[in-house]
């Protein structure tokens, strides 16, 4: 079967959105990739493993979950079938598990047992969810064992940015977790790269863009080509509970929403569903040093441009 861009699908495959710092649009990322991916007749589940539960609340579920008792935190609790914490959202193409704060409480519960490392493939793994072309994981800001849990079980990695210091910094912390899962657990794990997000066109993000494709050519680290552009209807959007293609047809909601859609057609030619065979080449830790020295050669503040 052919997808509207004229692509062949392809096996199930499963995406981790993930960054340590929070902030950076993971959950705008989650949101509207899925939409992209839908709109291209790719099905789609979008799991939200992040205990906030706002790609829940985006997706306008959250509440009917709760309401319910039928999400992440009872399934693992409560041994509940996957088929009983799917949602259909009322977008097509698009089904969702959702979350909801208390189940923070269950990943302390199981800390120090086996079981916090298996979280995700205990809800996850069934025939059922190889009815999807493509699983997308909303993860929370925090290197623990659910985000180990995450990492483990996911075919793929995509890393959303904001070109500033403080989310750069947390890049490298990420790829040292990455390193260790793809060592020690999931040798196939594949990283899509960096996806730029909330870019506003201004002289820093300028500067650390070209940062991060400078950084690119000596880390093997890939850079997507396309960005994500800074909107003020994203905040407009999530309050509405609607992706940006769905949302109001501003010039800048437009923009946005056709950058994910080119997201999607960029990142497809990689999507092959769990990977088997050599392994991606890990980044090395002399080259995570490079993406831990965060700032360009000068930076632009208040009071004009500081060489550093």
């Amino acid at each position: 079967m052919a997808n509207k861009n004229g692509t062949k699908k392809k096996k199930t495959s499963v995406i981790a959105i993930s960054n340590q710092k929070g902030g950076v649009g993971k959950t705008a990322t989650v949101v509207n990739l899925a939409m992209a991916f839908s709109l291209l007749d790719y099905k789609v589940l979008v799991a939200d493993f992040d205990w906030q539960g706002d790609a829940s609340d985006w997706f306008g579920v959250k509440d009917l979950a709760k309401k319910l008792n039928r999400h992440i935190r009872t399934a693992v609790e409560n041994e509940l079938k996957f088929s009983e914490i799917v949602f259909k959202t009322k977008f097509k193409n698009i089904d969702i598990i959702a979350n909801e704060p208390n189940f923070n409480f269950t990943m302390r519960r199981l800390n120090g047992t086996k079981k916090q490392f298996k979280v995700v493939e205990k809800v996850l793994e069934c025939q059922q969810l190889y009815n999807y072309d493509i699983v997308i994981i909303d993860t929370h800001p925090s290197l623990d064992a659910l985000m180990d849990s995450v990492l483990a079980y996911s075919h793929y990695v995509l890393i959303p940015t904001v070109p500033e210091p403080h989310p750069y910094e947390g890049v490298a912390t990420l790829m040292h977790v990455i390193n260790e899962t793809k060592k020690d657990d999931n040798p196939n794990l594949f990283i899509l790269g960096l996806l730029i997000s909330n870019f506003d066109g201004s002289a820093t993000h300028k500067k650390y863009k070209t940062k991060l494709l400078e950084d690119q050519k000596r880390t093997n680290l890939a850079v997507l080509d396309t960005d994500i552009s800074h909107v003020k209807d994203m905040k407009g959007a999530a309050a509405a509970k609607t992706p940006l293609a769905e949302y109001k047809k501003t010039t800048g909601a437009k923009k946005v929403s056709q950058e994910f859609v080119s997201i999607v057609q960029e990142l497809s030619k990689f999507l092959k569903g769990k990977r088997i065979g050599r392994p991606q080449p890990m980044v090395s830790p002399e080259m995570l040093d490079v993406l831990g020295k965060s700032e360009p050669k000068s930076i632009e503040n208040d009071f004009g441009a500081i060489e550093v």
